[in-house]
Formats: C-alpha cells, structure tokens, sequence
C-alpha cells in the first residue's frame, strides 16, 4: 500500500500496551570469514559464550527473557540467531503495585 491509515499507526510504546501482542527482538550476532579461520569449535563455543554474556551483562536481558539461541555452522560463517521477549512493567490496580511481565508469548 501507497498510504496508511493514521488511525492504524502505532507507537512501540502502543504496542506494548495492548495486552494480545507479541514482541521479540532476534539478535544476530556473527564476524568476517577471517576472524573464523582455522578456529576449532572449542574457541567458537568460546566466542559464543561471549556473545552470550553481552546480551546478559550489556543487554541486560536474564536467562528466562532468552526464548531461542542456536550457534549455525552449516555456512560459511559461523553465526548466532538469539531471540529475546523484552518485560513489561504493568500496574495491578487492585494493589497498586507495579509487576514485570513478559508479553505473551508463543511456545
């Protein structure tokens, strides 16, 4: 489509709010052929393992947020596809405390 409606565009923050969407963040995380060479699968579970430790430690992302992580050797160049679901924070109005909950999600 050419044009989209107003009324149907949207803010992350809009999103997040409806209570039926689903939100993920997929992280892709890979080097040159030339970092890859001549390097065993014990210093490319290494490299993976930092990788790892950057979307806990930098991301701030926890264990339980960690949906999907998968080192690919079948190309050239060795790769990680993560996905991630963010939390969100939601107010319980009964008790007027604030809770972190993931999105729904699809298991």
């Amino acid at each position: 489509m050419k044009t989209e409606r107003e009324d149907r565009k949207k803010t992350f923050n809009q999103m997040l709010d409806k209570s039926n969407n689903v939100v993920a963040d997929e992280l892709l995380f890979t080097a040159t052929n030339k970092f890859f060479e001549n390097m065993t699968k014990d210093y490319i579970k290494e490299w993976a393992n930092t990788c790892m430790e950057f979307v806990y430690n930098d991301l701030g992302y926890k264990k339980e947020q960690v949906l999907h992580a998968t080192v690919h050797l079948d190309e050239t160049t060795p790769h990680i596809h993560c996905v991630v679901v963010p939390l969100v924070k939601k107010l319980d109005k009964r008790t007027n405390t604030e809770d972190s909950l993931f999105l729904k999600t699809i298991y």
